[in-house]
């Protein structure tokens, strides 16, 4: 039996899983600033990959949940504590940037209309259901319904992993992995313009419940110490022939599964980055530009499709000023510089650059407040992960 004198909550620190979550913010900058991927949506829509925040955000913050459980109830702290503190350190980490965003989109005159016009919904927390209700995506919002669908999961999950018994929490992830597909299927069938409307719809977050599902029941099994999995390799492996059908028939009988098929997969890998991959994929997932990347993902997934406006912005007025007060064409620059694969580096140079002075400036410091909210006992009792190099919770988007 471990003594309570002197417990502290370790999650040992898997660089790869960092590599993990910026390579999932990678195939969204791929997906938002080249075309030809979301022209392909029909044979390969990047746009599932979010599923991999979901589920490596539910394995990490299950995983953190499940063994501060433990360790708190041996150190007599209620579980409303826990509970409390997580929410907590999780709101000092996401919430700065993402209301510095919004106030940034409110100062804009035109771009930053659709957050004007639904400002509550956003800064509460629930501009999904708003998305889902009005169909307005919104020039510079259209990607933060996926930080709504993670907070609404942030504030319920808490309380289902530490007041559920241990020996049920495998039923409770079957039923909502069976829920997320299910409310899909339903939502589908009430739809007038399913094929139009389906987009939105997965926006809603009983209908990406599978993929946190998933994640956790991942985090349960290692917690346990069931470090080995080869049943979700399998699953992945038979569904293949499936999914491979259902795109080259379009039938609609499986698009249902489409995010449990992707969940499936991103358990897959996360199990092995959990291992630590030994070949050249572990050496890039591990690697030290990869990993700091990885701790700036967050603010790069926010403000990448920002950066990208005011890019162009900025490049109008010089050609404005350039043509009317210089009498210079710079009309081929231009055409230079709108080339997808020429904007992609320099987008994705800007969203660094930004993240970069967001986590410095913004993010790190009010962050670190966090070393603040541990579990403090007579017996120095800290229930707080430890932290060698990086926090290896998602950051959101996240």
């Amino acid at each position: 039996m471990t003594s309570t004198k002197n417990i502290a909550v370790v999650i040992e620190y898997k660089p790869q899983l960092d590599g993990l979550r910026f390579c999932a913010v990678l195939f969204v900058l791929i997906y938002h600033y080249l075309p030809v991927f979301r022209e392909l949506n029909g044979t390969l829509d990047l746009a599932l990959f979010l599923v991999f925040f979901f589920v490596l955000s539910s394995y990490l913050v299950t995983k953190i949940l499940l063994i501060s459980k433990e360790k708190g109830i041996a150190a007599g702290h209620s579980k409303s504590k826990i509970g409390l503190v997580f929410l907590i350190r999780r709101t000092l980490r996401i919430f700065p940037a993402y209301y510095f965003y919004l106030i940034l989109l409110l100062l804009l005159p035109y771009a930053g209309q659709n957050v004007k016009d639904n400002a509550l919904s956003y800064f509460l927390y629930y501009s999904n259901f708003q998305l889902f209700y009005t169909h307005e995506w919104g020039e510079l919002t259209p990607h933060l319904w996926t930080l709504a669908v993670e907070e609404q999961f942030y504030l319920v999950w808490p309380w289902i992993i530490l007041f559920t018994p241990d020996k049920h929490l495998t039923k409770v992830f079957y039923f909502f992995i069976a829920l997320g597909i299910l409310s899909r299927a339903v939502l589908f069938a009430l739809m007038k313009s399913p094929e139009l409307e389906f987009a939105t719809l997965q926006v809603l977050t009983p209908t990406c419940i599978d993929a946190f599902s998933l994640g956790a029941l991942l985090a349960y099994r290692h917690v346990q110490g069931k470090t080995s999995n080869p049943v979700f390799f399998w699953l992945v492996l038979l569904s293949i022939p499936i999914m491979i059908y259902n795109k080259i028939s379009h039938q609609v009988y499986f698009i249902f599964f489409e995010r449990t098929f992707v969940a499936l997969m991103a358990v897959v890998v996360v199990e092995g980055a959990n291992r630590g991959y030994k070949n050249f994929i572990g050496s890039f997932l591990q690697h030290k530009v990869v990993v700091y990347l990885a701790k700036i993902s967050y603010g790069m997934y926010l403000y990448h499709i920002f950066v990208a406006y005011l890019f162009w912005k900025v490049i109008s007025i010089i050609n404005n000023y350039a043509t009317h007060q210089l009498h210079l064409d710079l009309s081929k620059i231009i055409n230079f510089l709108a080339i997808p694969l020429v904007s992609f580096f320099i987008y994705f140079a800007l969203s660094v650059v930004m993240a970069v002075l967001s986590w410095h400036f913004l993010e790190k410091p009010i962050s670190n407040l966090k070393r603040r909210f541990i579990y403090n006992s007579p017996n120095k009792v800290n229930l707080t992960p430890a932290e060698p190099k990086s926090v290896n919770e998602v950051k959101a988007l996240s």
